[in-house]
């Protein structure tokens, strides 16, 4: 799904209501967990970007919400937590929104903190 919002909060509001909970609660865990980055909108996502480079980013879909964490070593440390979720490198696809496992999404967005390894 296309969408032209110009700020995050634009793009939130934009959400779709069943999915506008869960993106709340992404923006508040990457905000949390990702001190020092600048939080944007870049390539019609949410983006997170640390020295001018985006780490991790999120968007609404047609059919899922996808979850970008753009490191490929955190991707790794993190491959057990990942089973049974529908992922490929660099992306993680949330279609049935209660199975969002925000402890999951902290766990990756603190490694990618940590981590100064360049992204995928």
């Amino acid at each position: 799904m296309t969408n032209e919002a110009k700020s995050v909060d634009e793009y939130v509001e934009e959400t779709p209501e069943e999915r506008r909970q869960a993106f709340v609660k992404l923006r508040a865990l990457c905000r949390e967990n990702l001190p020092g980055y600048q939080e944007c909108m870049e390539y019609n996502m949410v983006c997170y970007k640390r020295d001018n480079v985006v780490e991790i980013a999120f968007a609404n879909q047609k059919n899922y919400i996808s979850f970008y964490p753009l490191k490929s070593e955190v991707e790794h440390q993190n491959e057990q937590l990942l089973t049974g979720l529908n992922h490929g490198k660099g992306c993680i696809r949330f279609s049935n929104l209660g199975k969002m496992d925000f402890m999951v999404i902290k766990n990756i967005l603190i490694n990618t903190a940590r981590s100064m390894g360049r992204v995928c």
